[in-house]
């Protein structure tokens, strides 16, 4: 019993450290560890700031945990990175004794209790609070404090190398000046001085190690800081302003922190984003000395006003657009504008033209786009993105024999199938059908079902055979039954399937674009794999074909546990993963080995994984790579082809490089490839074999290449196999756990 609570008291400690950590991240809209450790270590630099800075952290997070708030949002330092501000504050301006120590306390207290406030007060309108609570705290604490007689203010700013002669005598006095006396160009010295005064360190010294650490963090916020600096200096210069109100408060960090949240955090890094921070840098310069004239009339300093200000204002601004364009808002927060920016770029290249709601074709087998979109026809205005399928033979031809008949056409009496979930809310089924060549316009669509799939989304299918309806109307339906059979009813001069989407749900209604998900489109001898999009006319397609064992492999199910044994060159070990799910309903495979986890996607047709999130030497990590993408239906002679985030690689000088040039243009790709090399048999396959590759390559020339194999057995991944830098990884399924495991509860990634 004592080693279970000492084991708890451990586990908080540590989850309680990581909150502090966040506090000192957020900063700079991060959520590294490192970046946080050095942060922290930079407010030291004045000691006294420093230990007011976590002071305030510790008691804001104490009281929110005692408090009751999310405790998600705790460990984020949400809740607190304004009290680091605050506590920063006032270390700089008082002297530190007991009085401050309780005034300190309550303002870390007033501080969380505002932040509460306008979290959920910006949340409405999806906006970020950002500095807000400090500024509103710290100018109360001023306003209060001035009657405080108890509160002393520091001298030390005035007297610092005095401090400094106590500490490390006159050499380090002397190393001191002589760096802070450094001949730098005005501009790059206040730079560094500004970025030292997000942190009220107003030294040289802090500013190149902060700089330093925005380097490490991201080369894209780093290029941003200097981007958006000065282009507001020289917007100072240029219009004859006043360059002391940058030198004496070194407000200058206003530009800074605008430039890397709007720039690369709130939004995606583009040049579009970056040509933003050009216009902003001379609103912020304008605010600068507007507010700041303002202020001086109740001896207030000005802070980051003009940064919240004009971050927040554009936000909103951005979230009003009636169609985003160029300028997209960060939709996922990776706490990282290269990893922003790889995501979104890598989710848009695969999940451009998806759709929620996934559509299949309306029939087995393979038929014949006959008339598409724009058809010569009938497909005219309003019913211009309707569809005609038939089934033709080799030679073209859609009949046998003499096509006197209806039943020597190929489509008479085929099944018709839903395209999706839904229900039947329109039905006509009493249209008798046409001799072949004859039409009936008096009832046009002939006999039509019409299914709702979602709010304005309804398919209609046309041409029915009278007497042969499954559905009733009211009816749900799921994706592939058989709802009818193909007639020659209404204006239909021979069998065919009327397909169409509209936003009404009657018979007839105008039609809506819509792409059909996935299907195999015939070229030549070969099949080739489209996704959501809307078949051509003479295009020759059909659905693909789940594989049952394709399907019970990557079906994963939450409960289900998953164990191999692992030979790593001469490394052998075991590692077990579990399939989880969070408050939201997102799927991930969690390592218990490392912690490491990867979310997925299946939809019954494609397996994707989504994103992996920790430890890259784990064999999960392997395994995202592998089945980055796989296509539940068994087809050799198609490969699937995608693109991982330039992300998943290593950090490394390459990648460096492509992470300062990202915004503009990426040169570096991780293509992903998957093959069907094996099954056993088409009809009831007890093993298939995949293989993958994962190759990085240069301006196009390949650089290097990961290989995988997977093999699957009786439902399960039997065995996986990794080639990557000369290291071979074997891992092989334990029998274990079974598939029947009760799923348990679930902890939140």
């Amino acid at each position: 019993m004592e080693k279970s609570v000492s084991h708890k008291w451990i586990l908080t400690f540590r989850e309680f450290s990581e909150s502090v950590l966040s506090s000192y991240a957020q900063v700079f809209f991060s959520q590294k560890k490192a970046l946080a450790i050095l942060l922290l270590v930079l407010t030291f630099f004045d000691f006294y700031a420093g230990l007011s800075g976590l002071i305030a952290v510790v008691v804001s997070l104490l009281a929110a945990r005692i408090i009751g708030l999310h405790y998600e949002s705790i460990k984020t330092g949400i809740y607190s990175f304004n009290s680091l501000s605050v506590g920063l504050c006032l270390g700089v301006y008082f002297k530190f004794n007991i009085p401050f120590l309780v005034v300190l306390c309550f303002g870390a207290l007033l501080c969380l209790l505002i932040t509460v406030w306008m979290s959920g007060s910006f949340a409405i309108k999806g906006l970020p609070f950002l500095s807000f609570p400090f500024i509103i705290t710290i100018w109360l604490l001023l306003l209060a404090t001035r009657s405080y007689n108890a509160l002393e203010l520091s001298e030390r700013g005035i007297y610092t190398y005095n401090d400094l002669y106590a500490i490390g005598g006159q050499e380090l006095v002397d190393w001191i000046m002589k760096i802070e006396n450094y001949p730098l160009p005005l501009e790059l010295g206040v730079y560094f001085r500004s970025l030292g005064a997000i942190f009220f360190q107003y030294n040289l010294i802090v500013g190149v190690i902060a700089a330093i650490a925005l380097v490490i963090y991201s080369r894209i916020a780093f290029t941003l800081s200097l981007l958006g600096f000065y282009i507001g200096y020289y917007f100072y210069s240029f219009v004859g302003g006043n360059l002391n109100e940058l030198t004496y408060s070194f407000i200058g960090f206003n530009f800074i922190l605008s430039s890397i949240a709007l720039g690369g955090f709130f939004l995606i890094p583009s040049i579009w984003s970056v040509l933003l921070v050009l216009l902003v840098s001379p609103l912020i310069a304008i605010l600068n000395s507007s507010i700041g004239v303002a202020l001086q009339v109740v001896q207030l300093p000005l802070y980051s006003m003009p940064f919240n200000l004009i971050v927040v204002s554009i936000i909103y601004l951005l979230k009003l657009r009636i169609w985003p364009r160029h300028l997209f808002l960060t939709s996922i927060q990776h706490y990282s504008p290269e990893v922003n920016l790889y995501s979104f770029s890598s989710g848009l290249e695969r999940f451009k033209k998806s759709t929620l709601l996934l559509m299949q074709l309306p029939f087995f087998g393979k038929w014949t786009v006959t008339q598409g979109h724009d058809g010569k026809h009938t497909h005219k205005d309003d019913w211009r993105h309707a569809l005609d399928f038939e089934v033709l033979d080799e030679e073209g031809n859609n009949f046998q024999n003499s096509g006197l008949e209806l039943k020597d056409y190929y489509s008479w009496q085929k099944p018709v199938l839903a395209p999706a979930d839904g229900l039947v809310v329109d039905l006509h089924a009493n249209v008798d059908e046409n001799p072949p060549g004859n039409v009936n316009l008096e009832s046009n669509w002939g006999n039509s079902i019409v299914i709702k799939h979602g709010d304005f989304l309804y398919s209609q299918i046309s041409h029915l055979l009278k007497g042969s309806f499954r559905v009733s109307l009211g009816d749900y339906v799921r994706k592939g039954d058989i709802i009818a059979l193909l007639g020659n009813s209404g204006r239909s001069p021979q069998p065919h399937i009327h397909f169409q989407l509209q936003t009404t749900p009657y018979v007839g209604s105008a039609t809506i674009l819509w792409p059909i998900s996935y299907y195999l489109k015939q070229e030549n001898n070969f099949q080739k794999l489209i996704c959501f999009e809307s078949p051509k006319e003479k295009d020759t397609i059909q659905n693909i074909e789940i594989n049952p064992l394709l399907k019970e492999a990557f079906g994963f199910i939450p409960g289900q546990l998953l164990e191999f044994n692992v030979v790593e060159g001469k490394k052998k070990y075991t590692t077990k993963w579990e399939i989880k799910v969070n408050i939201y309903n997102q799927s991930y495979i969690y390592c218990h080995s490392t912690g490491a986890y990867a979310y997925l996607l299946n939809n019954g047709t494609m397996f994707y994984f989504l994103s992996f999130h920790g430890n890259r030497k784990s064999l999960l990590y392997q395994f995202y790579l592998a089945a980055y993408q796989v296509l539940l239906g068994f087809y050799p002679d198609i490969i699937l082809k995608d693109q991982l985030p330039i992300h998943t690689l290593k950090t490394g000088p390459i990648r460096i490089l492509q992470d300062f040039l990202a915004p503009f243009f990426q040169f570096l790709k991780v293509n992903y490839q998957l093959e069907y090399t094996e099954i056993d048999s088409q009809f009831n396959p007890k093993l298939i074999r995949l293989r993958s590759n994962v190759i990085t390559s240069i301006f196009g020339a390949q650089q290097n290449r990961k290989s995988f194999e997977i093999t699957l057995l009786n439902g399960q991944i039997n065995e996986f196999v990794a080639k990557v830098n000369n290291t071979k990884i074997v891992a092989n399924r334990i029998e274990k756990y079974k598939l029947e495991n009760k799923p348990t509860n679930q902890k939140e990634i």
